[in-house]
């Protein structure tokens, strides 16, 4: 049994997804970067994207590489391995489970279970092809295939004589993700899940890289990484450092005034660092108003009372369009309270840029700045 990438869960080519929805859509990502692709409380799957960027491209072309997996106190990751020169008859499958190598043998049907029983690794071609089954969470079919030299002229990739650019095709069957499961491909089959592809687009493209962007292959630490009940997180144990799902809604407590304290301090980093969606997270409104910040008491008050209503009103609507705009009121705010700052400047400037990108030209960035500049 191989993938269907015309199939629901199935993610193949450049990277192409069809959603729970049964919606196809593109999310290119970066290359040589890591994001999430399911994020549920009992279930981690992120991806190593690979590629290149021809002369002339605006963005990498992208290709999923690996596919690390975190569910309770364990881990697996399935690779690609690199291939200069493609070759049927060699595997380039490559695992992992906590860790340490596995073998599997090569051969049809051939199989590895762990030691609980809970995982099940079994091979459906000779070569190239396996089953990964995780026991009431999910089933994997993988292919590991080459970017061909017809692939690369048809679509212009320019691969190099030097690399096949080996990567996976998968499919994904999910048996028990939450209503709140997170991630490019898992919120797609949320209930409330509304698809921002539009409708007739023959490339439909979603945006998000950096809400869904990790550290690594087996971290949890993106910015919409759902809350975990076991210790998954970068190292493979340990409680996630989010607060799950709900992070959705709150993701603009951010922006804090200590923050805004370090910005206007000469961070030295670039700007493109202090979009909203690339600020770390920081203390609780609390521990700044314990004095963690230099901002008066009054300021925090009004900034956490603020933030109760903005969180009030967030409940009672879809989280999309609208989080975009209490991103961008709070940034308003904050500009209005501690001045003019270039640096914040560029923020509000790449946040608008990152909403366009999200949810399309209908978000009308020039109008909102040109009604809240007043």
């Amino acid at each position: 049994r191989k993938p269907n990438c015309n199939g629901p869960g199935a993610a193949c080519y450049d990277p192409r997804f069809i959603g729970g929805d049964g919606i196809v859509f593109y999310f290119h990502g970066r290359s040589n970067e890591h994001f999430t692709l399911v994020s549920d409380p009992n279930l981690q799957i992120n991806a190593r994207f690979i590629g290149l960027r021809p002369a002339g491209r605006a963005r990498d072309y992208t290709l999923i590489q690996a596919l690390g997996l975190m569910f309770g106190s364990q881990n697996l990751t399935v690779d690609a391995t690199r291939a200069r020169i493609w070759d049927d008859q060699v595997d380039h499958l490559e695992f992992s489970y906590n860790g340490k190598t596995i073998s599997l043998p090569d051969g049809h049907f051939s199989e590895w279970t762990s030691p609980d029983s809970n995982l099940k690794l079994e091979r459906t071609s000779n070569k190239n092809s396996v089953t990964v089954a995780i026991s009431e969470l999910v089933e994997i079919t993988v292919n590991v295939v080459p970017v061909t030299k017809q692939d690369s002229e048809l679509h212009n990739y320019q691969i190099p004589s030097n690399d096949s650019f080996a990567h996976l095709e998968v499919q994904f069957r999910f048996f028990s993700l939450s209503s709140e499961v997170e991630g490019v491909l898992g919120r797609t089959y949320r209930p409330d899940f509304e698809n921002p592809a539009k409708p007739g687009v023959e490339m439909p493209v979603v945006g998000g890289a950096d809400k869904y962007k990790t550290s690594s292959l087996l971290s949890s630490d993106s910015l919409f990484t759902s809350k975990s009940t076991g210790p998954v997180n970068k190292n493979g144990a340990g409680g996630s450092s989010l607060r799950g799902a709900e992070r959705r809604h709150e993701d603009f407590d951010h922006l804090s005034l200590e923050n805004i304290a370090a910005l206007r301090g000469g961070v030295s980093q670039s700007p493109s660092q202090y979009s909203l969606r690339n600020l770390p997270s920081t203390s609780s409104d609390h521990e700044i108003e314990a004095g963690s910040s230099p901002a008066s008491a009054s300021t925090v008050d009004k900034q956490v009372a603020w933030q109760q209503n903005a969180k009030e009103r967030m409940r009672k609507y879809r989280p999309g369009k609208l989080s975009c705009r209490v991103h961008l009121k709070r940034f308003k705010e904050l500009l209005e309270t501690h001045g003019v700052d270039e640096t914040l400047t560029n923020a509000v400037r790449l946040t608008l840029e990152e909403c366009v990108e999200d949810y399309g030209p209908d978000f009308d960035k020039v109008r909102w700045f040109e009604r809240e500049k007043r």
